[in-house]
């Protein structure tokens, strides 16, 4: 629910996204409808907020409770185990960053507030339903802004790539602090020392007035996925109906636009890809387009694109409703949904779109 809450405006003007982007972004033609998919709702109600699949199981971020981690059973009646418990005690966490990552057994996972990344054994934390965690590691920022990490991705054994947020401007005196822009971190494991950073954004376009700047935290959002070899990063932004690509290893980075949409602007503001996963080879993005009305979810049925790791459209489906997130493993594709109550329905697409 959180990605809605902050997305919210006060007056201005288009945005020149020609020099927002901080890589090269090539505009590609739109394609026709594929197919038209349904799903089957698996949990009636879940904490899906932030959620991987994992085998049986639906991890989620919680953003109330005592807990930052829910472990639910997809299927059969047992209630979900909860994780990582709130607070600055021995073996608690002050501020979880609300994405991670799935690899090897491990669950990785950042704290913002201690600014350290955990390694937790999922199958040890099950079984013996206690929060088991095998490597800690403090990270050491290697500047002055202002966290916190968004998402989190391990890079072979002994690195590991941060998604920072954007942060709006503020104030210290009489001088006004410009945005920072999400950006990339490749940080070493073993000291926790900075080791690349990826900038994807150009923070010059973002001011409106002399003194004026507009809300990054706001414009920039993102969702994002990395690939099979874990070396490439797909981030998809929700107020631009455009997805990037980040190499980790040669430092490329590189979008592609849908065509005919229309620019930034903050006085028609629309809501683009709200969400993105890979398998294998290609790339699920859940995407709206619809206007966006404060207070308000989407209305119209999603779609759902499937890309390549280059930016080509390899299919594009059209969803029986509006979904709020996706996430891809071997069985399929699970969505999440608002239900009329407000509760999260946990749903799989019936159909088999995977490639094989």
């Amino acid at each position: 629910m959180f990605i809605f809450s902050i997305l919210c405006f006060a007056g201005c003007s288009q945005i020149d996204e020609d020099h927002l982007f901080n890589y090269p972004v090539e505009t590609i033609a739109d394609i026709a409808i594929t197919d038209t998919l349904s799903a089957v709702q698996l949990l009636e109600d879940a904490d899906l907020t932030s959620f991987i699949v994992v085998d049986s199981f639906v991890l989620s971020y919680l953003v109330s409770g005592n807990d930052f981690l829910s472990v639910t059973p997809i299927f059969g009646e047992e209630p979900p185990l909860r994780f990582c418990s709130k607070g600055r005690g021995p073996g608690e966490f002050a501020m979880m960053a609300p994405g991670m990552d799935y690899h090897g057994g491990r669950i990785s996972v950042v704290d913002n507030y201690y600014r350290k990344y955990y390694s937790l054994n999922l199958v040890a934390s099950i079984d013996s339903s206690k929060t088991i965690v095998d490597k800690e590691v403090g990270l050491l920022r290697g500047d002055n802004r202002i966290w916190p990490v968004m998402s989190v991705f391990q890079i072979g054994a002994d690195s590991l790539l941060l998604r920072y947020a954007a942060n709006n401007p503020r104030r210290n005196g009489e001088e006004v602090v410009p945005n920072d822009l999400p950006d990339y971190q490749l940080i070493d494991l073993n000291d926790g020392t900075p080791i690349e950073d990826y900038f994807c954004f150009n923070d010059a376009s973002l001011k409106i007035g002399d003194d004026q700047v507009m809300s990054a935290s706001t414009e920039l959002y993102l969702y994002d996925c990395i690939n099979e070899a874990r070396d490439r990063i797909c981030f998809a932004m929700v107020r631009t109906p455009q997805v990037g690509f980040l190499d980790v290893k040669s430092g490329r980075i590189h979008g592609v636009r849908l065509k005919g949409q229309p620019q930034m602007n903050r006085k028609r503001a629309f809501l683009y890809f709200l969400s993105v996963a890979s398998y294998d080879d290609r790339i699920y993005a859940l995407y709206s387009g619809e206007k966006e009305v404060e207070g308000q979810f989407p209305k119209s049925p999603s779609t759902l694109y499937v890309f390549d790791w280059e930016g080509n459209i390899k299919a594009k489906y059209m969803l029986d409703a509006p979904y709020r997130q996706c996430y891809v493993t071997e069985s399929g594709v699970y969505l999440s949904k608002w239900e009329e109550n407000l509760s999260l329905g946990l749903y799989r697409i019936q159909e088999d779109i995977l490639p094989r």
